[in-house]
């Protein structure tokens, strides 16, 4: 489907580098298929404005916060860190975000609205959804770049839930156990469901209330939600569970802007993959790093596991290896099977025969790299969310293994070195990845669907105002567990009546 008419199209992301990235890419997609797009900007990127103007896209800017808001918006994130748990604190941090939007920027969240969109495409951020309910654009459309989990049901008021399925809130409530035992994850799981449909929920409502004017605050509570969501994943990359009809999955093709002079290898590069075959790449993302202490593990581990044959290539734009200045070139010739290099061309090195291993912190654009290149992965994560889910999903799956102490990584290692099935068993995964690349039903043809077609057809629209009991099935659990109750009651009281009269008739029986 090709669009003629413009329609006008709102992209209001987040302010992550990487979902920026996304979203230029998005935006320029759009405005290259017909419609007529505007992106909001948070950062003055000139690059970026310079690339999304010269295609035509209408850019957006935020006016930077003024330097007395600036020193709210750190207090405010400096109190809201302190105080409660994590699992409670993280709508404390959302509220400052709220404030910023609706506070400190609401002239020009109201000059928006002004503009009478036809759609937004927005992504899963508590302070987008308000800005959703806030603009009324006909069409919403959410952008899902991460985990796809319990928490998209949540907020799509959709009965897709099971206590098997995985909840990224739980590893906040709960925190991360491995080997927990099924019985006692499904309670847990059970639980965080619960809680975000009641207490937490409550609490949030609360915040929002105390944190937006008056004016605003009709904008909390309103049923609105997202006519289509949007997947930038492949299906079988994350834990199994049952999507609603409006959720789909779309090749990640936004993710990986990379021209053709990033893929290839640097001299240096080829010389060390010539001469080492059993290599482990070491990449923590652009924007993530290892903490100083672990990277004084990690330098430690590389040094062990070279006199066992392994080489490492380790890449960080963030920072060095702890080596001493005066040192580094003593350093390298000691252990020539370790190389440092700002920037690799990671997909690359990933499809190389002789990378055997790739150690990430399970970011989903890693995942999905290494998978299609069917490399096992050592996953050390260390944000909460799609790092999280991905290190459980690939350990699951045999795909590779999650490492919570990053001593272990030699024992990791031989594992993955001595079982082949590893390997084996990204395979199927790979060649998935590999057909949805060629699938149609991309990103531009869901959005021309959206309007050519449209979108009703995939609302579930009996649940969406079910209070937690109904929405869960309790009462009707409960209702059939007590008839069952009734029912084996029942047996029992005629099973032991039964017994009764047998012993009195034995009785009788006997006397005679």
């Amino acid at each position: 489907m090709q669009q003629t008419t413009k329609k006008k199209i709102l992209i209001h992301g987040i302010k992550n580098t990487s979902h920026l990235k996304i979203n230029q890419g998005v935006a320029i997609s759009l405005q290259q298929r017909g419609y007529n797009v505007t992106i909001v900007l948070f950062d003055f990127d000139q690059q970026m404005i310079r690339s999304l103007r010269q295609n035509k896209v209408t850019v957006a800017l935020m006016a930077p916060l003024t330097k007395e808001q600036l020193q709210l918006w750190n207090q405010r994130q400096q109190e809201q860190t302190q105080g409660p748990p994590i699992s409670l604190k993280m709508w404390n941090i959302a509220m400052n975000y709220v404030n910023q939007v609706f506070v400190d920027q609401i002239s020009f969240l109201s000059h928006l609205k002004d503009q009478n969109y036809d759609m937004i495409i927005f992504e899963h951020m508590l302070y987008q959804q308000l800005i959703v309910n806030y603009l009324e654009i006909p069409i919403a459309v959410q952008l899902m770049n991460g985990a796809i989990e319990q928490d998209l049901a949540v907020k799509s008021a959709e009965p897709f839930i099971h206590s098997s399925h995985f909840n990224l809130v739980r590893y906040l409530v709960f925190k991360y156990q491995r080997h927990l035992g099924q019985f006692a994850e499904r309670s847990t799981v059970l639980a965080t469901t619960m809680l975000q449909h009641t207490i937490k929920l409550w609490i949030l409502v609360y915040q929002l209330y105390e944190t937006l004017p008056e004016n605003l605050q009709p904008i909390i509570t309103p049923n609105r939600y997202q006519n289509l969501t949007l997947i930038l994943n492949v299906e079988g990359n994350n834990p199994p569970m049952s999507i609603s009809p409006d959720v789909k999955y779309i090749f990640p093709k936004f993710k990986q802007q990379i021209s053709e002079r990033d893929k290839q290898l640097s001299p240096e590069l080829q010389k060390f993959y010539h001469r080492f075959n059993k290599i482990a790449l070491i990449a923590f993302g652009t924007a993530s790093s290892l903490l100083p202490y672990q990277l004084k593990q990690m330098l430690q581990i590389m040094k062990q596991m070279s006199n066992k044959g392994w080489a490492f290539v380790y890449a960080s734009q963030v920072e060095s290896l702890p080596i001493n200045k005066n040192e580094r070139e003593a350093f390298f010739k000691r252990y020539p099977n370790i190389i440092q290099m700002r920037f690799v061309p990671q997909q690359t090195l990933l499809e190389h025969p002789k990378t055997k291993v790739f150690i990430n912190h399970g970011g989903s654009n890693s995942v999905q790299e290494a998978m299609e290149a069917q490399v096992p992965m050592i996953i050390i994560p260390r944000y909460i969310f799609d790092q999280d889910m991905n290190c459980h999903n690939i350990e699951n799956n045999g795909r590779g293994l999650c490492c919570l102490d990053m001593l272990k990584i030699p024992s990791l290692l031989d594992q993955i070195d001595k079982n082949p099935q590893f390997k084996e068993n990204t395979k199927g995964l790979s060649g998935a990845i590999k057909l949805k690349r060629q699938d149609d039903q991309d990103f531009e043809y869901w959005i021309d669907y959206a309007f050519e077609v449209g979108y009703e057809q995939f609302r579930v629209k009996q649940f969406s105002k079910m209070a937690i009991h109904r929405f869960i099935d309790m009462d009707v659990h409960l209702v059939a567990y007590s008839l069952l109750l009734l029912v084996i009651f029942t047996i029992i009281k005629v099973f032991i009546k039964m017994v009764k009269m047998s012993f009195k008739f034995l009785i009788t029986t006997y006397r005679r």
